[in-house]
């Protein structure tokens, strides 16, 4: 064959693969954005599934940048907000993907579900009703919310009424056996927790959340061998997770491994100086070292900040009574012995609430009054906000809340339960509650 003739036939091959490259080329620089779109809100939406919540969310922001008139986008953003708590911002995106046409129904169904997350029920629980009969692809998703805030608000027959109704639907998903331990083990039901925790792990194993309150319910059964296999594991899988570390912190310190203890300690006040539960274990380790005054200095900090908390000020008596302060050491006791009073009588209150009368405010009001005194303030301000779920009139609640707000400088929440209080006083409202004791 001619030599000119081979030349023009490999020409045309390289004109023509030169041809080929161009249009393929052009396509994928067409097709990349619609494509890559399309991967980034399935991943998301699988991790979302998975309940990776801050993955999923780091996943959309980056796609929302890409394509930044998108409204599924900001709808999805917007749902990782809710289950993150950031309710603020949850009303942002939502509005941004109105602006953006995304369906009017869809953007409704996420707001009821972040009302009812946020324990809004009085708001949230006329649409469950119409959630649940079409709930889509949503259902495991619509139980999560309205459980959570049903148990947000101490509506607890509502809550295990849902629970079960989830678990029937959704035999595989391993989240209800969380709100159960969590419920359980709030009680200390430690046996009944670990239970739950562990039928969550037969269904999802190696979640961190199940393991690390796992462990916690061993700790308090003293089952320290296995509590601490599994801590170690979570030390690697989350070396700078701080409430691994206290858990562990407790777990060595019960152990008698009190260095140990106070090394892991350590490590978790470098990262987070202000930790009280870490601060309030360190002390203990001084304790059993008999390092009295190092001790009470960590206590005495502790004491002025959680005037509330039972372990603290029991502490701090045993300190005070080693170093030979009786006198602070007995007022130190006598608070212990009447918050503990007080506590089993908050608990008997909860257990009439939970089974004979669940819309009793009053009875609400106490026990939120006492746990604000002498347990938790957050969980005491719960009992007060559900107190007002059922009688939204309750003067008395109104005022314990507005306290607790002024307290921690929530302004606008104070000022907002201080206007309704005064509201409820001029339409004539007498509340006939007896103070906490």
């Amino acid at each position: 064959m001619h030599p000119n003739g081979r030349t023009k036939r490999r020409q045309k091959r390289i004109l023509l693969a030169t041809i080929v490259t161009c249009i393929v080329a052009n396509f994928v620089l067409v097709a990349y954005p619609f494509v890559r779109h399309h991967y980034d809100v399935t991943h998301a939406q699988s991790l979302l599934r998975k309940r990776l919540t801050e993955q999923a969310l780091l996943v959309l922001e980056g796609a929302a940048t890409r394509c930044p008139d998108c409204g599924q986008l900001q709808f999805l953003i917007a749902r990782c907000q809710r289950r993150m708590g950031r309710m603020d911002k949850v009303c942002a995106h939502l509005a941004k993907a109105a602006v953006r046409s995304f369906p009017k129904r869809e953007l409704d169904r996420e707001e009821w579900l972040a009302l009812a997350q946020s324990g809004q029920m009085r708001d949230a629980q006329p649409h469950l009703s119409e959630l649940l009969v079409n709930p889509g692809d949503d259902g495991a998703e619509i139980c999560e919310a309205y459980v959570n805030g049903f148990f947000l608000t101490n509506q607890f027959d509502r809550a295990f009424e849902l629970l079960a109704a989830w678990e029937a639907a959704f035999p595989q998903d391993s989240q209800p056996y969380l709100f159960r331990g969590r419920y359980q083990e709030g009680r200390a039901n430690f046996s009944e927790a670990i239970a739950a925790y562990r039928q969550g792990l037969f269904r999802e194993s190696g979640r961190h959340d199940f393991l690390l309150n796992l462990s916690r319910c061993l700790i308090a059964l003293h089952e320290h061998e296995e509590a601490s296999q599994i801590l170690t594991h979570l030390q690697t899988e989350m070396p700078n997770d701080a409430e691994v570390h206290e858990v562990m912190g407790r777990c060595l310190l019960q152990r008698g491994e009190t260095e140990k203890s106070r090394q892991v300690l350590n490590k978790l006040l470098n990262l987070f100086p202000k930790h009280a539960t870490a601060r309030l274990l360190m002390a203990r380790c001084y304790q059993e070292e008999r390092r009295y005054q190092d001790s009470l200095t960590l206590l005495e900090e502790l004491a002025a900040e959680r005037s509330f908390d039972i372990e603290v000020r029991y502490s701090f008596a045993l300190t005070l009574q080693s170093t030979g302060d009786t006198h602070r050491a007995a007022k130190e006791f006598q608070f212990v012995t009447t918050a503990r009073e007080a506590i089993a009588q908050a608990r008997q209150m909860a257990d009439t609430v939970i089974a004979k009368e669940p819309r009793n405010a009053d009875l609400r009001y106490q026990i939120g009054a006492i746990l604000l005194k002498y347990e938790s303030p957050e969980a005491g301000a719960g009992w007060l906000r559900s107190a007002l779920e059922f009688d939204p009139n309750h003067q008395l609640s109104h005022r314990a809340l507005a306290e607790f707000y002024e307290q921690r400088g929530l302004v606008d929440f104070a000022r907002s339960h201080r206007e309704q209080q005064q509201a409820s006083k001029t339409s004539g409202k007498d509340p006939h509650v007896p103070a906490a004791k």
